[in-house]
């Protein structure tokens, strides 16, 4: 099990809503990684966990679990730390890096290797008023490659 500096988010597919695939939000302190978490949970997203995530290896699969010490919690920046549902877990399946401003129009699909598995990545402005949109873009893009 490996610990990262990232929050992690399960987004849930489909009509039903019974496809989850974690996300994880990487970027320096302050860029943004809790209020896109808010984001995201606002549309019927899950949190896993905040700031810091658990990374475990199950085959050819990446775990994302919540740092037991911060588990169910969130930082609403201005508010404080607050409460919310989380999900116990669940596999990754895209990377995605915050950077404001981004620089590249449309970039060449990426990937990332944590654990020795190779995850999809994209680079996304937090502070876009379409972000979580995007994201949910990204992740199916990485589903269906």
């Amino acid at each position: 099990m490996n610990h990262i500096h990232a929050t992690s988010v399960l987004i849930s597919l489909g009509q039903d809503k019974s496809q989850s695939h974690a996300i994880l939000l990487r970027g320096p302190s302050g860029i943004g990684k809790s209020d896109l978490a808010f984001r995201l949970i606002d549309q019927d997203h899950k949190l896993i966990s905040d700031d810091q995530t658990v990374l475990k290896k199950e085959g050819e699969r990446l775990i994302a679990l919540p740092a037991p010490n911060i588990k169910g919690l969130l930082e609403v920046r201005g508010v404080g730390i607050v409460p919310v549902d989380t999900a116990d877990k669940g596999e990754v399946h895209l990377i995605v890096d915050l950077q404001s401003p981004i620089q590249e129009r449309i970039p060449d699909p990426e990937t990332d290797t944590l654990l020795g598995i190779d995850i999809a990545r994209a680079v996304i402005d937090p502070h876009d008023k379409m972000a979580v949109k995007k994201i949910i873009i990204a992740l199916k893009l990485a589903l269906n490659h």
